[in-house]
């Protein structure tokens, strides 16, 4: 196959302060990190589209224009973006993954955000692409998991860096800039194991629909910690921005009681004492579970 003439890469994500509570509008502290999801795209040397796959195991499928490659990211922008000749890609997300384990990264945001991205600029022809618009990969990826998710992790991996992620009164994702205070630092710790974060929302939205009274509660005070906390980060005050990530992380932990899941593991919990008596701020990233 000819060498792929365009490449894109979009990096994972680590959620800082927000989870759950940005699905009702609340605001999200989201960090990109430095494992990408790695995306080449290359005129194809025949009639037919040629797709290689590296994530927990390598697949290699070849199929006629228009039909689907079976790989629910590549057809969802190939089917929304602008259309391309024969095509021969590469789409490589193995460092979002420990094995067969997915680390809990967003490497289906990651993913979605390179090809998408690849996919641009060869359809472009040559032109310089205009890089896909948040709504639209937002639009995508909640398509692509049942309407579930609020889009924080598709613009960690479309923007970089430090952001404030939040729904507007319809929905719609908005994002900024933001800043860490100075000196703080992070580090992840993957306990072993994979979280399925779409059975996990289920969960919460079903507590949400049998419990409004006591979901409307807990929600403003998650909404309250990551406000003060983002509030805090931006004011360059490490102190205030550590209390309140330890605090969401312990609220995190009794909405795991409420919605019956394990948002905080075992495991977690573990680490959790462990960074206490360290002096360091731990906390669960993301819907929590294993990732």
């Amino acid at each position: 196959m000819d060498a792929p003439r365009v490449a894109c890469r979009a990096p994972g994500k680590l959620v800082v302060l927000g989870e759950y509570a940005v699905l009702n509008g609340a605001p999200a502290m989201v960090l990109a990190v430095d494992r990408y999801c790695r995306a080449a795209i290359g005129r194809s040397p025949d009639a037919r589209c040629h797709l290689t796959s590296r994530s927990s195991e390598e697949r290699v499928v070849s199929f006629e224009p228009g039909a689907g490659s079976g790989f629910a990211v590549v057809d969802a922008v190939v089917r929304s973006l602008p259309p391309a000749r024969p095509w021969s890609g590469v789409l490589d997300s193995r460092e979002l993954f420990a094995g067969r384990v997915k680390l809990g990264l967003g490497s289906s945001a990651a993913a979605l955000t390179a090809w998408a991205g690849a996919w641009s600029a060869l359809a472009g022809r040559g032109k310089v692409p205009e890089p896909p618009a948040l709504g639209v990969l937002v639009g995508l990826h909640r398509a692509m998991q049942g309407g579930a998710g609020s889009g924080a992790d598709v613009a960690a991996s479309l923007l970089g860096g430090v952001i404030r992620f939040q729904l507007d009164a319809r929905g719609a994702p908005r994002a900024r800039t933001a800043r860490l205070p100075e000196g703080v630092g992070f580090a992840g710790v993957f306990p072993g194991a994979a979280a399925a974060t779409p059975d996990y929302l289920a969960r919460y939205r079903a507590w949400r629909a049998q419990a409004p009274g006591e979901a409307a509660v807990l929600h403003s005070v998650l909404a309250e910690t990551a406000e003060r906390g983002i509030g805090a980060a931006g004011a360059d005050d490490a102190q205030g921005f550590l209390n309140a990530v330890a605090e969401y992380g312990r609220h995190l932990q009794r909405l795991g009681a409420r919605i019956g899941a394990d948002v905080v593991t075992p495991a977690h919990r573990g680490v959790m004492r462990q960074a206490k008596r360290l002096g360091i701020a731990y906390k669960v990233s993301g819907a929590g579970g294993g990732d």
